[in-house]
Protein backbone atom coordinates (compact mmCIF):
# COMPACT_ATOMS: atom_id res chain seq x y z
CA UNK A 1 0.00 0.00 0.00
CA UNK A 2 2.93 2.20 0.69
CA UNK A 3 4.36 1.95 -2.78
CA UNK A 4 0.83 2.71 -4.33
CA UNK A 5 0.74 5.87 -1.66
CA UNK A 6 4.16 7.25 -3.30
CA UNK A 7 3.20 6.18 -7.50
CA UNK A 8 -0.41 8.62 -6.52
CA UNK A 9 1.90 10.82 -5.25
CA UNK A 10 4.59 11.29 -8.12
CA UNK A 11 1.42 10.78 -10.55
CA UNK A 12 -0.33 13.70 -8.99
CA UNK A 13 3.67 15.85 -8.97
CA UNK A 14 4.18 14.43 -12.33
CA UNK A 15 0.87 15.66 -14.08
CA UNK A 16 -0.05 19.32 -11.78
CA UNK A 17 3.50 20.06 -10.72
CA UNK A 18 2.84 21.61 -6.84
CA UNK A 19 2.81 20.68 -3.93
CA UNK A 20 0.12 22.99 -2.64
CA UNK A 21 -2.93 20.84 -1.41
CA UNK A 22 -4.65 23.96 -2.47
CA UNK A 23 -4.08 23.73 -5.94
CA UNK A 24 -3.90 20.36 -6.12
CA UNK A 25 -7.25 20.30 -5.16
CA UNK A 26 -8.70 22.87 -7.71
CA UNK A 27 -6.51 21.18 -10.24
CA UNK A 28 -8.47 17.95 -9.49
CA UNK A 29 -11.98 19.94 -9.00
CA UNK A 30 -12.42 19.13 -5.34
CA UNK A 31 -14.10 22.18 -3.45
CA UNK A 32 -12.72 23.46 -0.85
CA UNK A 33 -15.11 24.50 2.18
CA UNK A 34 -14.12 26.50 5.38
CA UNK A 35 -16.38 26.67 8.34
CA UNK A 36 -16.32 26.45 12.38
CA UNK A 37 -16.34 22.11 12.69
CA UNK A 38 -15.97 22.34 16.38
CA UNK A 39 -13.08 21.80 18.53
CA UNK A 40 -12.32 18.16 17.88
CA UNK A 41 -12.64 18.03 13.72
CA UNK A 42 -9.81 19.52 11.52
CA UNK A 43 -11.75 18.16 8.52
CA UNK A 44 -13.54 15.45 6.59
CA UNK A 45 -14.41 14.94 3.31
CA UNK A 46 -17.68 14.37 1.70
CA UNK A 47 -18.97 12.62 -1.62
CA UNK A 48 -22.18 13.88 -3.02
CA UNK A 49 -22.85 12.25 -6.39
CA UNK A 50 -19.80 12.53 -8.35
CA UNK A 51 -18.31 16.08 -6.38
CA UNK A 52 -16.04 16.04 -3.37
CA UNK A 53 -15.73 18.46 -1.18
CA UNK A 54 -13.02 18.91 1.53
CA UNK A 55 -14.45 20.85 4.78
CA UNK A 56 -11.35 22.64 6.98
CA UNK A 57 -11.84 23.72 10.18
CA UNK A 58 -11.69 27.86 9.93
CA UNK A 59 -10.41 27.67 13.50
CA UNK A 60 -6.81 26.32 12.01
CA UNK A 61 -4.99 29.23 12.60
CA UNK A 62 -1.79 28.11 11.38
CA UNK A 63 -1.15 27.77 7.59
CA UNK A 64 1.39 24.43 7.96
CA UNK A 65 -1.20 22.85 10.06
CA UNK A 66 -4.38 23.70 7.52
CA UNK A 67 -2.03 22.36 4.38
CA UNK A 68 -1.23 19.01 6.37
CA UNK A 69 -5.12 18.81 7.37
CA UNK A 70 -5.52 19.27 3.62
CA UNK A 71 -3.06 16.85 2.23
CA UNK A 72 -4.58 14.36 4.97
CA UNK A 73 -7.65 15.01 3.58
CA UNK A 74 -6.87 15.17 -0.52
CA UNK A 75 -5.22 11.59 0.93
CA UNK A 76 -9.00 10.31 1.40
CA UNK A 77 -10.00 11.33 -1.59
CA UNK A 78 -7.42 9.85 -3.91
CA UNK A 79 -6.91 6.64 -2.13
CA UNK A 80 -9.62 5.65 -0.64
CA UNK A 81 -12.56 6.62 -3.52
CA UNK A 82 -15.04 4.80 -2.17
CA UNK A 83 -15.11 6.44 1.28
CA UNK A 84 -16.41 9.27 3.11
CA UNK A 85 -14.87 9.57 6.16
CA UNK A 86 -14.23 12.00 9.18
CA UNK A 87 -10.85 13.18 10.06
CA UNK A 88 -10.74 13.64 13.83
CA UNK A 89 -7.17 14.60 15.59
CA UNK A 90 -7.57 14.78 18.77
CA UNK A 91 -5.60 11.81 19.86
CA UNK A 92 -1.79 10.96 19.63
CA UNK A 93 -2.14 7.46 17.88
CA UNK A 94 -4.19 6.51 15.45
CA UNK A 95 -4.43 3.26 14.80
CA UNK A 96 -7.06 2.99 11.86
CA UNK A 97 -5.44 1.84 8.19
CA UNK A 98 -7.50 5.13 6.10
CA UNK A 99 -6.13 7.41 8.62
CA UNK A 100 -2.68 5.81 8.47
CA UNK A 101 -2.54 5.82 4.65
CA UNK A 102 -3.98 9.62 4.56
CA UNK A 103 -1.03 10.23 6.97
CA UNK A 104 1.34 8.78 4.65
CA UNK A 105 0.11 10.59 1.44
CA UNK A 106 0.44 13.79 3.50
CA UNK A 107 4.10 12.91 4.92
CA UNK A 108 5.23 12.38 0.88
CA UNK A 109 3.84 15.78 0.01
CA UNK A 110 4.80 17.64 2.59
CA UNK A 111 7.95 16.22 3.21
CA UNK A 112 10.80 16.57 -0.25
CA UNK A 113 11.73 13.29 -1.59
CA UNK A 114 15.14 11.84 -0.63
CA UNK A 115 17.35 13.34 -3.34
CA UNK A 116 16.17 17.14 -2.43
CA UNK A 117 16.76 16.67 1.31
CA UNK A 118 20.05 18.30 2.00
CA UNK A 119 21.16 14.62 4.65
CA UNK A 120 23.87 16.43 6.40
CA UNK A 121 21.82 18.91 7.60
CA UNK A 122 19.31 16.92 9.18
CA UNK A 123 21.08 13.43 10.09
CA UNK A 124 21.49 14.23 13.94
CA UNK A 125 18.18 15.45 14.45
CA UNK A 126 15.69 14.66 16.43
CA UNK A 127 12.17 13.53 15.38
CA UNK A 128 10.86 16.84 17.21
CA UNK A 129 13.83 18.60 15.28
CA UNK A 130 13.30 17.43 12.42
CA UNK A 131 9.11 18.39 12.74
CA UNK A 132 10.02 21.89 13.22
CA UNK A 133 12.81 21.64 10.20
CA UNK A 134 10.25 20.41 7.86
CA UNK A 135 7.08 22.15 9.70
CA UNK A 136 5.25 19.06 10.13
CA UNK A 137 3.44 16.56 13.00
CA UNK A 138 6.09 14.83 14.49
CA UNK A 139 3.95 11.45 13.54
CA UNK A 140 4.50 12.67 9.58
CA UNK A 141 8.37 12.51 10.44
CA UNK A 142 7.99 8.95 12.17
CA UNK A 143 5.57 8.23 8.90
CA UNK A 144 7.90 9.16 6.60
CA UNK A 145 11.19 8.31 7.82
CA UNK A 146 10.75 5.38 10.35
CA UNK A 147 8.62 2.98 8.88
CA UNK A 148 9.39 0.17 7.25
CA UNK A 149 7.06 0.37 4.78
CA UNK A 150 8.44 3.75 3.33
CA UNK A 151 11.64 4.85 1.04
CA UNK A 152 13.88 5.08 3.82
CA UNK A 153 16.84 7.49 4.14
CA UNK A 154 19.73 6.16 4.15
CA UNK A 155 21.23 8.74 7.06
CA UNK A 156 18.89 8.20 9.21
Amino acid sequence: MCQDIIEIKDGLLELYNTRNPFELCRCLDIKIIETNLGNNILGFFQRIMEEEIIYLNNNIDNYNEKKYVCFHELGHVVCHPELSICFLEKTLYITDRYENQADIFAAYFLIPDDDKIDICEIENMTTKQLSSYFKVPERLIELRFEQRCLEPIKAL
